[in-house]
């Protein structure tokens, strides 16, 4: 494991665990309690609060004043597995469906925004944008695709904005990212079996940019882009209980993850209602394979991945329903970047239907409570893959499925 004395940001990294609430692949978008109500629809226009420096920091400048905003969101989620035909070495694998393999999980998200002198502001958040987690039983068919894939990436974004015009605002940030990973499954030699695990971690940096711009009162429009990021996690391999392929090595490991483009719009109709858009385009294409690199160069392990590049759309609206309850809700669109050749346990996502309400209350002038639910309706997909030098043959559906997420959280200005 990767051992950089960073105690602070590892503890960090440690307390925001990854979920199963995520958006297409493995990216994590609950980072707002405020804009999941809306399905995340107008999250890089709407500044409701220090969160927008997330889905665009040039939200930074247009806030009213410095604040904190904070929330935690968590998962509840339903999956039905089945065997179509898994087999080792030509005869049936066996084992059980291990149903509903989503472990519960925290997702935590923090933000602070203060203006330092006229028109420039300084902010800096802490969030979760890329997280996996699943659990099989350890006997179950698939056990020698995956048993337990755990990834954790914790995102430090320091950022500023700057408002040269009323109209107008800019903003950059750094993305500093803490990746800490660990995979297992079943190895087999063809007579015995037992544990295999890959594990570790690495820090690396990213760098995100925005614009949002309001050309009339009521209307605006946001811009934002967060670059890829590349990490080459640095760990140990480990295989127990298979003779000739016991192992115990250091080893590495790329994990590619893609860049973000967003566009946003939130346009006020009435003093009332608030009409709100987003649609995001994900370079997923950059997640090729993951490929463990032993210390003395040779290849551990090789899965193919071949994401694709995917969008998700957005559409939802905002109900002043006086001067201190505000009803939000929409509706979002997520396409999944899996392939159907190469769709794996580790990650057997599908394309989303999104469906969220949430309430903002004021609990007093400077205090706001938000809260949401998001029901994600996931697309049926198969699984057809082949691992343990070609000896297992895991044929896989998994029904359509459903997560549901609540968040709840404080936004407070001084």
């Amino acid at each position: 494991m990767c051992r950089k004395p960073a105690f602070l940001f590892a503890i960090l990294a440690c307390c925001i665990a990854a979920h199963n609430a995520r958006a297409g692949g493995f990216y994590l978008q609950e980072q707002s309690d405020a804009a999941m109500g809306s399905a995340y629809a107008g999250a890089g226009a709407a500044a409701r609060d220090a969160s927008i420096m997330y889905y665009n920091p040039a939200g930074l400048a247009m806030l009213d004043r410095a604040q904190i905003a904070a929330g935690v969101s968590t998962p509840a989620g339903w999956a039905d597995n089945t065997d179509t035909g898994s087999a080792f070495a030509g005869a049936p694998v066996g084992g059980g469906d291990s149903d509903d393999p989503m472990p519960f999980s925290v997702l935590p998200h923090g933000y602070a925004a203060a203006p330092v002198m006229d028109g420039l502001w300084l902010g800096i958040g802490i969030s979760a944008p890329f997280g996996l987690a699943t659990k099989y039983d350890g006997g179950w068919y698939g056990r020698f695709d995956s048993v337990k894939s755990v990834l954790k990436v914790t995102d430090i974004q320091p950022g500023a904005a700057w408002r040269p015009v009323d109209w107008l605002s800019l903003g950059a940030g750094l993305d500093i990212q803490y990746a800490d990973a660990a995979l297992t499954n079943v190895a087999s030699n063809g007579t015995s079996a037992g544990p295999a695990k890959i594990e570790g971690s690495d820090w690396s940096t990213g760098y995100n940019l925005g614009l949002l711009a309001e050309p009339r009162k009521g209307t605006r429009l946001g811009l934002a882009y967060r670059s890829p990021v590349t990490h080459t996690l640095d760990g140990t391999i480990t295989v127990t209980g298979v003779p000739g392929f016991n192992e115990n090595s250091g080893g590495t490991a790329k994990l590619h993850l893609p860049g973000i483009a967003g566009l946003s719009l939130a346009q006020e109709i009435t003093p009332r209602w608030t009409v709100l858009a987003q649609a995001n385009r994900f370079s997923w294409n950059r997640f090729e394979d993951i490929t463990v690199i032993r210390d003395n160069g040779t290849v551990a392990k090789s899965t193919v991945q071949n994401f694709r590049d995917t969008w998700s759309f957005a559409l939802g609206a905002e109900y002043r329903w006086d001067g201190r309850t505000t009803l939000r809700f929409g509706y979002q669109y997520d396409q999944t970047p899996t392939r159907d050749e190469f769709r794996d346990t580790r990650i057997p996502d599908g394309d989303r239907n999104n469906l969220a309400a949430g309430v903002g209350y004021a609990l007093s002038p400077n205090l706001t409570l938000n809260a949401a639910a998001m029901l994600a309706l996931i697309k049926s997909e198969d699984m057809n893959v082949r691992r343990n030098a070609n000896l297992a043959v895991i044929h896989s559906e998994r029904d359509d499925s459903e997560v549901l997420v609540g968040t709840v959280g404080l936004a407070y200005k001084f």
